[in-house]
């Protein structure tokens, strides 16, 4: 390619694509700058390669069918043709502007593994939707990995049908699969995807040998280290797949055992009805030998558990239990003298007790002792002084005492004292006279309200709270466009007292892009705060978010409290 590509900036390609800014390029291609749409309003790139007579044709048929091509993470093709530049024929392609690539921030520093599986999961991503509509990429280089604001894209000038010959510009590198520059194959982007996450973790390719497999450096951390081995093989059919590599990136949970199929093993009987003829002599075990099926029905009754010896005879059976007998029926003499020195101790020492209980006079007088009633634990006890009490007779005594309640209606109502005794001490900063309003209602269990005829519980009720204001997140009908099925985001949202937004995060999401883009609209949501006894607290939200081609649902849920 010619080394003045600079000069080439002002002119025009087929009299509507701007060359404004020479971008950069290589041996065997060049990318300016340009503009699109009706206005020019819209950036955009172009790329040029030689327009070699033998595949120029292929090429142009290939970027046409690659613009038919969605996904979030391909750059856009637009459009294609042929063209003079420099004296030379060439072939250009309109593609979306990335304004960084990875190629340009290697040289600086590696990338951290945290850095390298958030690259990784979306590359993996569309090259299963590539491989699985029967494409390869065929180019995969850090100078094919860009980024358009925080979102990751791969070129897709160079796609092609699986087993389709590869149209290969310059010499092949590092990145070629051993195979060479056949047909293009999903294990020739393994390969290539290998060394790219060598390079991109050690700032090198790694070091290519003859017929042996290249050698990986041990600095690579897991599980990219086992990731690069498996990729990085010289023959295609011992290479991992991109489905294993996503596996390992990210393995399933771990499964619970699982229980034991053999339902003899299931049963300790049949287990032990198994071994147990030959236990002790190296009879093989249920679990590691293959018994025959007619083992398996044998009725464990059937068989002998064990070869113990007989029984005894009878006469030594019951010679056995006639001295058994003797000596419970010794035992049984002890405890019956045992129990009668007991109970005689027992009545000597209740008998005075008994005469002194009778011989004390009775000081207090009969009508007065029903109507005592034992003090309920929940309820409040008298201010009146002690000897006022002592003057009060037996009616007015049993008129100062509140009615009982039973064990869950005091339960009750010490909950709700409690609880406006927090209220009033919670407000009784702010407002005094209502603070001492409040405990002059509630100093008892009940508060009577004058004209109602009646006590009125005090209770704490719980007002929810409510949306004002709902804002669905922008999305562009190109990205909509990628969209199979629904993609469904959850998005976690906390909200103070006063209603506001304080704070919003992904909670579970398929995609970065549209997990981004639902946490960042619902940043802009109003709320109503919710009440508990007329205090507004903060509240926690789960907003899920269903995108799909024809638009997007969201459905709000109230979490906390």
């Amino acid at each position: 390619m010619s080394d003045s590509w600079k000069d080439c900036e002002g002119q025009v390609i087929d009299g509507k694509f701007p060359l404004l800014q020479h971008l950069g390029g290589s041996d065997h291609s060049v990318v300016f700058l340009t503009q699109r749409g009706k206005n020019g309003g819209d950036k955009a790139a172009i790329k040029f390669v030689p327009a070699e007579p033998a595949n120029a044709e292929i090429q142009l048929s290939r970027w046409k069918q690659a613009a038919q091509i969605f996904h979030a993470n391909l750059i856009r093709l637009f459009e294609s043709g042929r063209c003079h530049l420099a004296g030379m024929d060439l072939l250009y392609v309109v593609m979306e502007y990335a304004p960084e690539n990875l190629a340009q921030f290697l040289p600086e520093r590696a990338l951290s593994p945290a850095e390298m599986r958030d690259m990784l999961e979306p590359l993996l991503e569309t090259l299963t939707h590539l491989h699985g509509k029967g494409l390869v990429h065929g180019r995969i280089r850090p100078g094919n990995i860009l980024a358009i604001e925080d979102q990751l894209k791969l070129s897709s000038d160079s796609l092609a049908r699986i087993g389709e010959p590869q149209i290969l510009f310059g010499k092949p590198d590092a990145y070629t699969a051993p195979e060479g520059s056949g047909a293009g194959s999903p294990a020739g982007d393994v390969w290539s995807l290998g060394v790219m996450v060598v390079e991109s973790l050690t700032q090198r390719v790694p070091e290519r040998k003859e017929q042996e497999d290249p050698k990986v450096p041990d600095s690579v951390p897991q599980p990219f280290l086992d990731i690069v081995r498996h990729s990085l093989r010289r023959d295609p059919q011992y290479r991992w797949t991109v489905a294993e590599i996503s596996t390992t990136l990210n393995p399933p949970p771990i499964q619970p055992a699982s229980t034991v199929s053999d339902p003899a093993a299931a049963d300790p009987r049949k287990v032990a009805a198994v071994k147990a003829p030959g236990a002790g002599h190296g009879a093989p075990d249920l679990k590691t030998s293959a018994l025959p099926k007619a083992a398996a029905s044998i009725d464990p009754l059937a068989v002998p558990l064990s070869k113990v010896p007989p029984l005894p005879p009878l006469k030594h059976a019951l010679d056995s239990q006639s001295v058994a007998g003797a000596r419970a029926s010794y035992r049984s003499y002890y405890v019956v003298v045992a129990v009668l020195v007991a109970l005689t101790l027992g009545a000597m020492l209740a008998i005075p007790r008994l005469r002194d209980r009778q011989s004390e006079p009775d000081t207090t007088s009969a009508p007065t002792r029903p109507a005592l009633q034992p003090e309920s634990k929940s309820q409040p006890k008298q201010s009146t002084p002690a000897p006022e009490r002592a003057s009060q007779g037996p009616a007015q005594r049993s008129a100062l005492q509140p009615p009982q309640r039973s064990s869950q209606d005091s339960l009750k109502a010490a909950s709700e004292k409690q609880f406006v005794k927090e209220n009033s001490t919670s407000n009784s900063s702010a407002d005094p006279a209502a603070t001492t309003s409040s405990a002059s209602n509630h100093s008892g269990a009940d508060a009577a309200v004058p004209g109602s005829g009646g006590p009125v519980a005090a209770t704490g009720s719980v007002t929810p709270g409510e949306i004002l204001n709902q804002v669905l997140p922008t999305i562009s009908d190109k990205a909509r466009s990628t969209i199979h099925g629904t993609v469904r985001v959850l998005v976690k949202v906390d909200v103070d007292a006063a209603g506001t937004v304080t704070g919003a995060q992904t909670a579970s999401s398929p995609s970065k892009f549209f997990g981004d883009a639902a946490t960042k609209a619902a940043k802009e949501w109003d709320f109503a705060p919710a009440k508990i006894a007329s205090q507004r607290v903060p509240t926690e939200w789960s907003l899920r978010f269903d995108f799909t081609q024809a638009g997007t649902k969201v459905e709000p849920t109230q979490t906390k409290p």
